[in-house]
């Protein structure tokens, strides 16, 4: 309702705003343009194509020769009137869908960064139990078997040797003949 109750309000706007031309029929068609834009952008499709046959009607009846009459004499008046019609409907067109994309943007966004503190959640139960687990447990990763993560249960193997960020050749060089072809069929 306040989308139509703008288009009104707008269409009478653009009449107004023809009142100081003079004469009356001077520019009769592009002075109503920019605000058949506005009630598109803000209303979207309907208000728009409201605003469009409103000020189509009124740039007929006031701002083409015979004034105040819905005749139409001149064939270039209809080429004017049409082109007045096709902004505005196209216009409306697409705002409408521009609005669509917009909200469409939004509610994808929400639905990211929802599922990205249920990841956040997730990633933090997941780490308080590798890291309470009295089990051993080493996160690898590449080929080459880097620790990216190990509880403290595990760090006890080797409690003065640093492991995150370094190879399991690297920390476990006397084993690593044994671990690595284990590892690697693991892995495959």
């Amino acid at each position: 309702a306040v989308g139509y109750g703008l288009a009104v309000l707008l269409a009478a706007l653009a009449q107004l705003s023809r009142l100081p031309l003079h004469p009356q029929t001077l520019i009769p068609y592009i002075t109503y343009a920019p605000f058949i834009l506005l009630s598109a952008y803000q209303g979207g499709f309907g208000p728009g194509v409201l605003t469009t046959i409103l000020c189509t009607f009124e740039s007929l009846y006031f701002a083409t020769e015979p004034l105040r009459s819905f005749e139409v004499r001149d064939p270039q008046d209809w080429l004017g009137l049409g082109g007045l019609a096709l902004t505005g409907m196209v216009a409306s067109a697409l705002f409408h869908h521009l609005q669509q994309a917009q909200r469409a943007a939004a509610a994808a966004e929400r639905e990211r960064s929802e599922m990205a503190r249920e990841l956040e959640a997730r990633r933090r139960m997941l780490e308080s139990v590798i890291e309470h687990s009295p089990v051993l447990i080493a996160l690898l990763r590449g080929r080459d078997f880097r620790f990216e993560m190990v509880n403290p249960a595990y760090q006890a193997l080797a409690p003065d040797e640093p492991m995150v960020g370094r190879t399991v050749a690297q920390v476990w060089p006397e084993a690593a003949t044994i671990l690595l072809p284990l590892l690697e069929r693991v892995r495959d």
